[in-house]
């Protein structure tokens, strides 16, 4: 790397380092933010799996026979088992809500640490790193490809991993391989496929350590052992769960595709979703590179992450294993995601914020803004154009000004391809990291920001990008000679995107605000450069407070839609009638009963604490228990196809089911076989007359 770049993305070493009390209160701040604009919910999603461990539900007398909850023995993570020693009916939400905290705060804690290590060390610098991860939209919801969690609004053992990977490869970037093993160890007792995932990325960064081979290989026994040892219990695990006879053969591959490929098929999903990985590895990797030879271990790591997730896309098409395809390697793709946040924070808000403001200050600002928005494409194309700025000696591949505009066209191109086929969007945060460019680009009198400013501002629909990114591509290489070409670009798009590219009023407003914006810095370019402003670094403190001001308006949109707009939907409504659904149930109903439900819905066992007959959430019991095939492919799929009441009627009558719960829109006509016993806005529910089963 040259010098110019090692000085310009440097940490913040001239300036007085966080200390360990900022930083704590930073990870308190970020837990406390990220969880209040996202609630918390219990009892949800792969809870029905969790709770029931926990309050060891499969030992109730009800449940003595049920294939599912007695197959939830085999559910081993230390998590669920450590919790379970604590845990009652009357305080397990609290347990959960808990460890959902702490869980958090590690996160927080190790991103912070990460960051301290890789060189971003102010308090500045750390602090809009940690309101990005917690307010923005970046690492929230679940990944693109493999749709694993990322910060979620429920507790699972899968999200409390990540700071453990953040731990082993802070340790074996520091040479401590022995402990990052051990560390990988607690890893594995935790989630057994993040653990085996490490378990290789972290022997990769060992072995390309320059050390001598007897070193290595010391430290690779003595840290595999210790490993072992630490996860011997997941271990057993594992080996009974192999051992366990498999009932009726099937394919496991043709199973997973019909349950749920997202987690493990790569073409389940769509080209907007490969192109948003495919530009976060390369953001990750360009913030690498820019980073230099002092990142090595965390170079081959993120390699290694990315090697694997590439495995993961092929080994369906080549092996049914069940043990194999129980790796979930696309899942990797969530922790691609935090790496390459964290290594695009350390590269971009030091010369955001650095005292001797230069122009390319505006394009991490610019990328700070994007990865806010969670939209890697265009952090992509950022990062391209900052390794420009940053690399002007004669023999870097960034240095001439066509190759660069080559690579940001091309990146442009990709993000436009993607949009294809999408429905445009009017997205207000867009249009406010698009402001925030081009405020930046007029003050400074750079045509690069403001045409990057067209393109966050028309990257929802393609037609209006496609013009904007053509219109970077002259900027880049003729600068302020390029200014009528970038407004005929806005034009001659926008009209098009207006007439014929579909998105009605908003794409007109997307394509004035943008034709807006080229024309009044045709005005400022005409008129001559305007004076600089005499305060020392105030372009500098625009673009910090237009970027707070982003983040600001992004955790409003998570809050108002979490703590407002939820709560008045009629599907939480909906869903509420559900729980009283279950609760009438619990309350009223013999503990030997056995319900049939709507294939849609999941959680009336773990709220009633009754039999269920099947749902889609059940399922998942095969991948730890494939006897349980042959039980779920009998019932739910034939259970998917029920449509009315009469349906629901007929087959709990033909399967000797006791009770059915219906949606209220069905049918209302009652059967002689049957006695409704209980009604809420949204679900009846109907009991089966004895001579009927």
């Amino acid at each position: 790397m040259v010098m110019g770049v090692s000085t310009a993305v440097s940490g913040g070493s001239s300036s007085r380092a966080a200390t360990r009390m900022q930083m704590a209160g930073l990870a308190v701040l970020g837990t406390v933010l990220s969880i209040a604009s996202e609630r918390f919910y219990f009892g949800v999603g792969n809870n029905v799996f969790h709770i029931p461990v926990v309050l060891k539900l499969f030992d109730l007398n009800q449940f003595s026979h049920d294939a599912f909850y007695q197959s939830l023995r085999d559910f081993a993570s230390l998590v669920w088992l450590s919790l379970g020693l604590v845990a009652t009916p009357a305080n397990v939400f609290w347990i959960f809500f808990g460890a959902h905290v702490v869980s958090r705060l590690l996160l927080y804690l190790g991103c912070l640490i990460c960051l301290y290590r890789l060189g971003l060390r102010t308090f500045r610098t750390l602090t809009i790193s940690i309101l990005a991860l917690a307010v923005g939209r970046v690492f929230v919801g679940y990944s693109m490809i493999g749709a694993t969690g990322m910060q979620i609004d429920y507790f699972t053992h899968t999200e409390l991993t990540y700071p453990l990977i953040l731990f082993s490869l802070l340790l074996a970037a520091d040479g401590r391989h022995i402990q990052a093993f051990a560390v990988n160890g607690l890893t594995l007792d935790v989630n057994a496929f993040v653990g085996a995932w490490m378990a290789v990325v972290l022997l990769l960064v060992l072995l390309v350590e320059p050390a001598a081979l007897r070193k290595k290989i010391t430290q690779l026994l003595a840290g595999g052992t210790l490993q072992m040892l630490i996860a011997l219990p997941i271990i057993v695990w594992i080996l009974n769960t192999i051992r366990e006879p498999g009932g009726t053969p099937f394919d496991y591959r043709t199973f997973i595709a019909y349950y749920f490929p997202k987690h493990f098929l790569i073409q389940a999903s769509s080209v907007q979703d490969l192109v948003l990985f495919a530009m976060t590895c390369a953001s990750g990797g360009i913030a690498l590179w820019l980073l230099g030879s002092a990142v090595r271990p965390w170079r081959i790591a993120f390699l290694g992450f990315i090697g694997l997730f590439g495995v993961g896309a092929i080994l369906p098409l080549v092996t049914s294993s069940r043990l194999l395809l129980n790796l979930d390697l696309l899942r990797i793709d969530g922790v691609v995601v935090l790496l390459s946040l964290l290594f695009v924070m350390r590269v971009a808000a030091p010369i955001a914020l650095r005292k001797d403001w230069r122009v390319d200050g505006g394009v991490a600002f610019m990328i700070l803004a994007t990865v806010a928005l969670g939209d890697w494409r265009l952090t992509a194309i950022g990062l391209a154009l900052l390794a420009h700025d940053l690399n002007r000696e004669p023999g870097s591949i960034w240095a001439s000004p066509r190759l660069a505009s080559f690579f940001c066209v091309a990146l442009g191109a990709i993000t436009v391809a993607s949009q294809v086929g999408v429905a445009p969007a009017f997205q207000s945060q867009y249009m406010i990291a698009a402001a925030m460019c081009f405020i930046i680009g007029f003050l400074e009198g750079n045509v690069v920001l403001v045409s990057l400013a067209a393109v966050i501002a028309g990257v929802n629909f393609p037609i209006l990008c496609a013009g904007a990114i053509a219109g970077l591509g002259l900027a880049i290489v003729w600068r302020l000679r390029s200014v009528l070409w970038l407004l005929a670009c806005a034009v001659v798009s926008g009209v098009i995107q207006v007439v014929l590219g579909g998105g009605g009023v908003k794409a007109a407003l997307a394509a004035a605000l943008v034709i807006s914006g080229m024309l009044a810095f045709l005005v400022r370019d005409r008129l001559g450069n305007m004076p600089r402003l005499a305060i020392h670094g105030r372009v500098a403190a625009v673009g910090l407070a237009l970027f707070s001001f982003l983040l600001l308006w992004c955790a409003g949109q998570r809050a108002n839609f979490v703590w407002i707009e939820l709560p008045r939907d009629p599907g939480t409504a909906e869903e509420q009638s559900w729980k009283d659904a279950q609760q009438w149930a619990r309350l009223h109903s013999p503990k030997e009963a056995v319900f049939l439900v709507p294939p849609n819905r999941q959680g009336f066992q773990l709220g009633s604490e009754r039999n269920v007959w099947v749902d889609w959430r059940q399922g998942a019991a095969v991948m730890w228990s494939p006897s349980f095939y042959a039980r779920w492919m009998a019932r739910f799929p034939e259970v998917a196809r029920l449509k009315t009441r009469s349906d629901f009627n007929a087959y709990a009558s033909a399967h000797g089911i006791d009770y059915y719960v219906v949606e209220r829109k069905q049918d209302t006509e009652n059967s002689p076989r049957e006695t409704p016993v209980y009604s809420n806005p949204a679900f009846d529910i109907y009991r089966l007359n004895s001579g009927a089963r």
